[in-house]
């Protein structure tokens, strides 16, 4: 078998390792979070460094079992756009849109 039962980050493998990785029946994590402000004393990308912190780990731990892909660096943070630096998408997905 290739390299695919051993890395657990997606973007290190090759196409057909990737292929190599379905046949494992390999499960797929996607860290999300959004680049956005925390205050002075926070860095802008501290949501997705947990999150990607905690899904390496996950994959160093379980490398024959999952891939962790490149991590999702958007979302809707409306609520904080008047702080530079803050990325929006600007509209809130569906399926968390609320009724009042």
């Amino acid at each position: 078998m290739s390299r695919a039962a051993s890395e657990f980050r997606y973007e290190k493998l090759t196409w057909p390792e990737i292929n190599d990785a379905v046949d494992l029946g390999k499960v797929c994590i996607v860290p999300c979070g959004s680049v956005e402000q925390h205050g002075p004393h926070l860095p802008l990308d501290v949501d997705i460094v947990c999150p990607q912190g905690i899904a390496y780990g996950a994959g160093r731990e379980l490398a024959d079992k999952i891939l962790v892909l490149p991590p999702v660096w958007y979302g809707y943070t409306a609520h904080v756009m008047d702080f530079p630096g803050t990325i929006n998408t600007h509209t809130r997905p569906s399926s968390t849109v609320c009724s009042t």
